[in-house]
C-alpha cells in the first residue's frame, strides 16, 4: 500500500491516541514505531490544512523523545513551522514553548519564535493565561520549568540571538523551595512568581519590539 494511500486512514485525532501510546511504551517498541512515525509525518506534511498546531506539537514532541529524524526532513518542519504560525493564536502557552522547545532539539528554531518567547508582551499573556488555568497546583510548574528548558536550549544552541540566561535563577529558587519542602513537609514547587515580573528586567534590557512568529529572519 502506497504511504499516501496509508496516510488516508490517518487523522489528527488517531495521532493523537497514536502520541499517548508511544509515550507511554517509549523505547519498548521503537523498533516497531518508525513505519507508523513515518505515516504521522507524512500525514502533517500531506494534510497541513486538516491538523491543527496542538496535535503537531505533539507529534514533534513524541519524535524528539523518540531520537527519530524524519524521513522528508526539510519539508516537513517548514511544513510544521508554517502550522504553528497559523495557529500560534489558538495554542495554548505550553504547547507553544513545547513546540519551541522541540524544534530547538532539533535546530530548526526561527529566529522569530524568539523574538516573540523572548519577549515582555508574550510572557504578560502567559501570565493571564496561567491566572486564569484550571490546574493552578500543576499548569504553572509545567509552562515555568519548559520555559526554563527553552532559555537553556536557546543560550547553548542559538548564542547569535543573545537571550539573556535566566535559567539558573529558576534552579536556585527550586533547590530553596525544595528544602523548604524538606523542613516543614509541604508538597512541590508552587512557582507562584509569574514568568513575565520574575524575569522582566533582563528581558528589557536585551530584547527589542513584540512581534508575532513568521516564517523568514
Amino acid at each position: 500500500m502506497s504511504t499516501l494511500a496509508r496516510t488516508k486512514h490517518m487523522s489528527s485525532k488517531v495521532m493523537e491516541h497514536i502520541c499517548f501510546i508511544l509515550f507511554c511504551t517509549k523505547s519498548l517498541i521503537l523498533a516497531l514505531s518508525r513505519t507508523v512515525l513515518n505515516l504521522c509525518t507524512n500525514y502533517i506534511i500531506e494534510y497541513k490544512e486538516n491538523i491543527v498546531g496542538f496535535n503537531v506539537e505533539k507529534i514533534l514532541h513524541m519524535l524528539y523523545q523518540l531520537n527519530y529524524e524524519p524521513v522528508y526532513e526539510k519539508e516537513f518542519f517548514e511544513t510544521v513551522i508554517n502550522i504553528f504560525i497559523r495557529d500560534q493564536d489558538r495554542m495554548s502557552g505550553l504547547s507553544f514553548l513545547q513546540g519551541a522547545l522541540s524544534l530547538c532539539f532539533f535546530q530548526q528554531m526561527p529566529k522569530s519564535f524568539v523574538k516573540q518567547i523572548f519577549n515582555v508582551e508574550f510572557l504578560d499573556k502567559l501570565d493571564v493565561e496561567l491566572a486564569n488555568c484550571y490546574f493552578r497546583d500543576k499548569y504553572p510548574n509545567r509552562v515555568r520549568r519548559v520555559l526554563m528548558q527553552l532559555n537553556r536550549a536557546v543560550c547553548l544552541e542559538y548564542p547569535e540571538y543573545n537571550v539573556p540566561w535566566f535559567h539558573q535563577k529558576y534552579i536556585e529558587e527550586y533547590q530553596k523551595t525544595k528544602l523548604l519542602a524538606g523542613s516543614f513537609g509541604r508538597g512541590e514547587y508552587s512557582g507562584k512568581r509569574h514568568p513575565a515580573l520574575w524575569i522582566r528586567g533582563e528581558l528589557c534590557l536585551s530584547s527589542g519590539p513584540a512581534e508575532k512568529a513568521h516564517n523568514g529572519p
